[in-house]
């Protein structure tokens, strides 16, 4: 589904109520980041807008390094 400024997709989904609902949803949270950077997956999360709403917010601290880790890796910190 395709909508203001994002796309959702679904695989082996009951309805489409869920896509309809990451794309509802967007308007609400906001872009995670302007590019590709983040690809979570929630396929086997039986609440998968809770299963991904907790994934990005593990995610987001790390957001920032992990474009500096994809974009210019000789100036992405050592993970401890």
């Amino acid at each position: 589904m395709v909508g203001r400024d994002c796309v959702a997709i679904g695989d082996i989904l009951r309805t489409t109520a869920v896509v309809d609902a990451m794309v509802d949803s967007f308007g609400e949270v906001g872009p995670v980041a302007r590019f590709p950077s983040v690809d979570l997956r929630v396929d086997l999360s039986a609440p998968p807008l809770t299963g991904l709403r907790f994934l990005c917010e593990l995610y987001r601290p790390e957001l920032d390094a992990c474009v500096v880790r994809a974009v210019d890796p000789d100036k992405a910190a050592t993970p401890a």
